[in-house]
């Protein structure tokens, strides 16, 4: 039995790739988490030019990741993106979410599993706070 998509980090390079053609490029700045979870640097949530990103997604994930059922932290959104780019899953704080790449033509109610999964993954990834990747351009 393979095991499930939630119980597994990322290929990296293949979410990198995946987030790259999603996020709009006047949000360059984000980091991705072990488990798929990318925090969007923003105007709502700014950073100085000169702050190490990967400390300040960690501290922002710490504070605001931890998912509560019932709670604002535990509500989410599941939407399917166009050209086949697959589900992005928003949660109640901006510039939090996360990304399934390539999953088409999901089945009747696949939004909502959809949706638990990446709830699962931010979960894991504010329990446990490591950063796989910083995009900074400069």
């Amino acid at each position: 039995m393979s095991p499930s998509p939630v119980d597994t980090a990322i290929d990296v390079q293949a979410y990198v790739a995946a987030y790259r053609k999603v996020i709009p490029p006047n949000l360059s700045r984000w980091v991705l988490f072990r488990h798929g979870t990318v925090y969007v640097f923003s105007e709502a949530h700014p950073v100085r030019s000169d702050a190490d990103l990967g400390n300040e997604a960690i501290a922002f994930v710490y504070r605001n990741g931890p998912v509560i059922a019932g709670g604002p932290s535990g509500d989410f959104r599941s939407i399917r993106l166009r050209d086949d780019l697959g589900w992005i899953v928003l949660y109640d704080e901006d510039g939090l979410f996360n990304l399934f790449p390539g999953l088409r033509d999901p089945q009747p109610g696949q939004d909502l599993v959809i949706g638990l999964m990446g709830r699962k993954r931010r979960a894991m990834d504010a329990a446990g706070l490591e950063v796989v990747h910083v995009e900074n351009p400069k």
